[in-house]
């Protein structure tokens, strides 16, 4: 065993031990939320810390496992060369004494198809980042055009407006998605007595800035002097689009108003206090009838049955077991909305 290798065992020994202990901290976690008790301070603290040591060994993890995958393809290019240069040479002597050449020239084209796949199959890769990547570049710039009826905002026409400049920004699986959460929003905000034009409107839009990637929604983070955590920033990219979407939505289209902006902003994490538009929006984008987690989809049939707060706190629930239970980042925004509500309704 080389020295990168020993290295490599080492650090995932450490990685295993400091991944068990997280989840240990995470079952703790995910107690408290099951039995809908606060998460206290210290809780919280110990669940950050260990997920902080899991991520710093996972990335020292991945760097090695990087220089090992390199230092072993470098070799296998280097085997392959000569096994091809061999296969070729033994195609060459057996024409020369007239022997049959096919195993030799079989073998020579079975090396050379393994290359041509793998490099089609990196060629696919890479034509499906750099499709994202010029997604992710045309939905950063500017947006342009007006409303149709700015004096009537939440209007059939500018919502039909807004729905084609969102189809051109997203993937067409995420304009579905927001269609269906569109219309989920105005069913809730029918049953529970809001504006459902201005539901409408703002559950088609609380996607608006899915498509950037973490590059693009930094820089738009910059544009507008939001105020996110650090923690959030690096280790949440996957809420950035909601506040970042809310901030150019509100210089693009001010007629929208500002209950629609803060609707779009706190759909990702949510917030202590939230408004009902806020609540509905946030609890339209995980019940859906489209949604791919059932348990989500179940709480679709309780729509006007249970209070819209209800409703809203058993998403938030099932939010954040998910978060845990995937074990993705948990951040101190989260306890204070879950801690809020816990002692809120319960």
């Amino acid at each position: 065993m080389g020295k990168l290798e020993k290295k490599l065992k080492k650090n995932r020994r450490e990685f295993d031990a400091a991944e068990r202990y997280s989840d240990k901290q995470i079952d703790k976690t995910l107690a408290k939320i099951l039995a809908n008790k606060k998460i206290s301070a210290k809780r919280a603290r110990k669940l950050f810390k260990a997920q902080d040591e899991v991520d710093r060994l996972s990335a020292r993890v991945e760097r090695l496992e990087f220089k090992l995958a390199k230092k072993k393809a470098k070799a296998n290019r280097r085997e392959l060369i000569r096994s091809i240069e061999d296969a070729a040479e033994g195609v060459e002597q057996k024409v020369c004494t007239g022997d049959p050449a096919d195993s030799s020239a079989a073998s020579t084209k079975e090396a050379q198809a393994g290359v041509a796949q793998s490099s089609s199959s990196a060629a696919h890769q890479a034509a499906k980042e750099q499709a994202a990547r010029e997604l992710s570049e045309f939905a950063y710039k500017p947006t342009r055009g007006a409303l149709p009826n700015p004096s009537n905002p939440y209007s059939q026409g500018n919502f039909d407006y807004l729905s084609a400049l969102l189809q051109k920004r997203v993937k067409a699986s995420r304009y579905e998605h927001s269609l269906a959460v569109s219309e989920t929003a105005a069913k809730l905000a029918q049953a529970y007595g809001l504006d459902v034009p201005q539901a409408r409107i703002a559950g088609l839009l609380h996607d608006w800035d899915k498509a950037l990637d973490h590059e693009h929604l930094v820089r738009r983070i910059t544009d507008f002097n939001l105020d996110i955590s650090a923690q959030i920033v690096a280790g949440m990219p996957y809420v950035l689009h909601g506040p970042t979407a809310a901030a150019v939505l509100r210089k693009r289209f001010p007629e929208l108003r500002p209950a629609v902006f803060s609707a779009i902003e706190k759909h990702t994490l949510g917030s202590p206090n939230m408004s009902a538009l806020e609540m509905v929006v946030m609890v339209a984008d995980k019940i859906e009838p489209g949604h791919d987690v059932a348990a989500y989809r179940d709480l679709y049939d309780q729509i006007g049955v249970l209070p819209l707060e209800d409703l809203f706190f058993q998403v938030l629930k099932l939010g954040l077991v998910y978060v845990l239970d995937s074990a993705k980042p948990f951040s101190q925004e989260s306890v204070d909305v879950w801690n809020y509500y816990v002692e809120k309704l319960i």
